[in-house]
């Protein structure tokens, strides 16, 4: 492919396509010298050309300079071989800059020219419109990335700066994008090389040579091509842009007559061949490799095709004609062995694309009670399945439409049992596919097998879990009835006693004058009787869960219990609380049952709230049920914690036995009622007692 290319400017030469540049200006005129003659030149060699015009020099001055330049002018502005607009219809779309909207522009722009018969496409653009540093650090991004995809166009870009805007680092990032700048010094331009650019010419110049080398000594045929799009972007064709040694000794198409010419016309086709499946990969960039038989050369070739930018790819091929003749003689020999398949018991039947059989061996013939010829020509899902079309899981429809083998697991009962079937894709003589071999295996027995396997797997991993739950449950009532027998023997007596002390120093500190050893005794005494009453609570609920439960039912009245509970509850003067019953008439219940429930509930709701909150105490009744509940706004439960809450010795404090909540599970349970709760980690928890109305 020619690259060079008119620049139409003395003191530059002839330029590549590819080439980025920039001019630096002052004046108008500055501009005019360099651009008239560049776009002149453009015209002149039959290249479309566009002038993205700025505020310092707009889209009238610039087509009067050009008018004065070509006499012919407003003929290429006619037939449309040159555009000049301004910068806010391409640069600022709806007002802002997008890299990737301009730079799908310019390619868009080129592509249509190429396909219009121009030999390529030179452009200016002036970012006198930046005013802030985003904008500047944009375009700059937008000027490098330019290099990155520059060399894959038949493109000439020229960009212009004022060097009354530009700072000085700003100029250096100009010099360092564009591979040359043009600056006029004492009255005559001159040139200026970016250092940066050279030594990345120089890394090419060297891949390239590489490259070409291994291009030209390839055993591969190496093809690049261009997606032809028409006025709609449907892709109609593609166009050989370059081929390498191998392409002529694998097509016998010689590279003079391949390249620049459509898919089409060289390949004497009416559609261009796998059109398809290239403009695929040339849209979606994803490789492919495939095989095919390639009917006007009689050959056939695997062919790998990749996308190297958008709207381009390159074809990688060898012909396999030969190794496709031994395959198919191969598998003509497989065919005649097949015949011999009737002594297999697997059920096998050949298949056409259609689903129809071709060939049934004895075993599936019996399997579908029908002579081997006459299951011929049947649909296999309406004999096999009993169906009108296809089932879901068909692996004959897989193989059809994807060329692979597909292996299922199909319980079928029209057939009896279960079956692993598999469909291996059938080719003719040219490779195409005409169907698959399809094997059904029984494996009835197998899966009857593996199915009581897991049964049994499942019934005794359960049996595990149940006893060992059982194990830890006796374990642990063990411990707790060894702990409360202890508890209450031992330690209930000596209580009473210390209880009885207490009471008779309290009666002699009462006879005392008052002074403040007496108070500092009666703050003692205080604190004795508190931590006793505690220990006594600690006793009655190890009693309570490890002895069996007899409510003494009798009725009660809910409103007078639940007032009588919280009287005897001293409840901190920083806690709010408030008592809602709505509960007309009383149940039948144990009394005592309720109010220990009730008590472990609100002290524990105390105790969650250290600081400061509210407590809610609330009843109501619904149908046959009477519901208590208990709200506080303290800690909450830790969701670790919630599955084990109820669970004896389980506690979140650093004080306590962890068995107020398991007792009040077993007191409620014993009324034959239940217990729930709600909590939020930070905003609370909230208990609700459910009791039957009558026992």
């Amino acid at each position: 492919m020619a690259r060079a290319r008119k620049s139409g400017l003395d003191f530059v030469g002839d330029i590549n396509w590819g080439t980025h540049m920039c001019q630096f200006y002052k004046t108008k005129q500055d501009l005019l010298d360099v651009l008239v003659p560049y776009f002149t030149n453009g015209l002149k060699n039959n290249e479309f050309c566009v002038w993205v015009t700025s505020e310092f020099l707009n889209k009238e001055e610039a087509t009067n300079a050009m008018q004065g330049a070509v006499p012919n002018f407003s003929e290429y502005l006619g037939n449309g071989q040159m555009e000049i607009f301004p910068y806010t219809e391409w640069y600022l779309q709806e007002g802002k800059f997008e890299l990737q909207r301009v730079l799908d522009g310019w390619v868009g722009k080129h592509d249509n020219a190429i396909a219009a018969g121009y030999a390529g496409m030179r452009v200016t653009g002036n970012p006198f419109w930046i005013d802030n540093k985003k904008d500047w650090d944009d375009f700059a991004e937008y000027e490098a990335e330019i290099n990155n995809v520059i060399d894959d166009y038949k493109l000439l870009v020229l960009c212009t700066y004022s060097l009354d805007k530009c700072k000085a680092d700003e100029i250096i990032d100009v010099v360092t994008n564009h591979k040359f700048a043009m600056i006029k010094r004492s009255g005559k331009w001159t040139l200026i090389e970016s250092s940066a650019q050279k030594k990345i010419e120089e890394a090419l110049r060297k891949t390239e040579r590489r490259f070409a080398d291994l291009y030209a000594s390839m055993a591969e045929g190496v093809a690049l091509h261009q997606i032809i799009y028409d006025a709609e972007g449907k892709p109609v064709d593609y166009r050989i842009l370059d081929v390498n040694p191998a392409f002529e000794r694998h097509t016998g198409l010689c590279r003079e007559d391949s390249v620049g010419k459509k898919a089409s016309e060289i390949y004497g086709t009416a559609y261009p061949p796998y059109l398809d499946v290239y403009s695929e990969v040339a849209f979606t960039g994803k490789p492919i490799l495939f095989e095919t038989y390639f009917a006007p050369m009689e050959k056939h070739f695997s062919i790998s095709c990749s996308s190297y930018a958008k709207g381009k790819f390159t074809t990688v091929f060898h012909d396999v004609t030969e190794r496709k003749k031994s395959d198919q003689a191969l598998l003509r020999a497989k065919v005649e062995w097949e015949r011999t398949f009737d002594s297999d018991p697997d059920l096998i039947a050949i298949l056409d694309s259609n689903h129809r059989i071709i060939r049934a061996n004895k075993a599936m013939a019996k399997a579908l009670r029908k002579e081997p010829q006459l299951c011929v020509g049947l649909n296999c899902y309406t004999c096999v399945h009993g169906l009108n079309s296809p089932p879901t899981f068909c692996p004959h429809s897989k193989t059809v439409n994807d060329g692979k083998e597909h292996v299922e697991e199909v319980h079928e009962d029209r057939l009896g049992g279960d079956f692993l079937v598999s469909t291996t894709p059938l080719l003719d003589e040219n490779g195409q596919m005409v169907g698959s071999v399809h094997v059904a295996r029984d494996i009835t027995t197998r899966k009857q097998m593996e199915n009581k396997l897991q049964e049994y797997a499942s019934h005794l991993e359960e049996l595990v879990q149940e006893r060992t739950r059982q194990l830890q449950d006796q374990e642990r009532m063990v411990a707790i009835g060894q702990t409360a027998g202890m508890v209450g023997h031992d330690i209930r007596n000596p209580l009473q006693a210390i209880m009885s002390d207490v009471y008779l120093l309290k009666s002699d500190l009462a006879s005392m004058p008052a002074c403040e050893t007496k108070e500092g005794v009666a703050e003692s005494l205080d604190g004795i009787e508190k931590n006793i009453g505690y220990i006594n609570k600690i006793v009655a609920d190890l009693q309570d869960y490890a002895r069996p439960l007899y409510p003494d039912y009798a009725e009660v009245n809910l409103p007078d219990l639940i007032v009588s509970t919280l009287q005897a509850i001293t409840i901190p003067d920083n806690i709010k609380f408030s008592v809602d019953v709505d509960i007309a008439s009383s149940l039948r219940t144990d009394a005592i049952f309720v109010r220990r429930a009730l008590t472990n509930l609100v002290n524990n709701a105390l105790q969650a709230m250290p600081e400061s909150g509210r407590l809610e105490l609330a009843s109501f009744e619904k149908e046959s049920k009477v519901y208590i509940s208990v709200r506080d706004t303290g800690l909450g439960i830790p969701e670790a914690v919630k599955p084990k809450l109820f669970t004896p010795m389980m506690t979140t404090k650093s004080k306590g036995q962890g068995l107020g909540l398991a007792v009040v599970k077993r007191l409620v349970e014993a009324l034959g009622g239940a217990i729930t709760f709600e909590s939020q980690e930070g905003k609370g928890t909230k208990f609700t007692i459910e009791l039957p109305r009558k026992a």
